[in-house]
């Protein structure tokens, strides 16, 4: 499962859809970021320092590992 973030250039994310299949979160972070005229990258194990806005892909599970290193939640 992917979830589908946008990230701005100060590096601050929202959540735009979760739990999608591959196919599905493909499609919306195409439609997203040509919407928002910007770039989009698969983040799946990938680092997630991209340069101004972007419409990121990331695996659900690092999704959730990621909110909870920021809240000091144990996954």
């Amino acid at each position: 499962m992917y979830d589908v973030l946008y990230r701005d250039p100060t590096h601050a994310e929202r959540l735009i859809a979760a739990g999608l299949d591959r196919d599905a979160a493909c499609e919306l972070a195409r439609t997203e970021a040509n919407r928002r005229h910007i770039g989009r990258m698969f983040a799946a194990g990938s680092d997630l320092t991209p340069v101004g806005d972007v419409v990121l892909i990331v695996d659900s599970k690092q999704q959730t590992r990621r909110v909870a290193q920021k809240t000091g939640d144990s996954v």
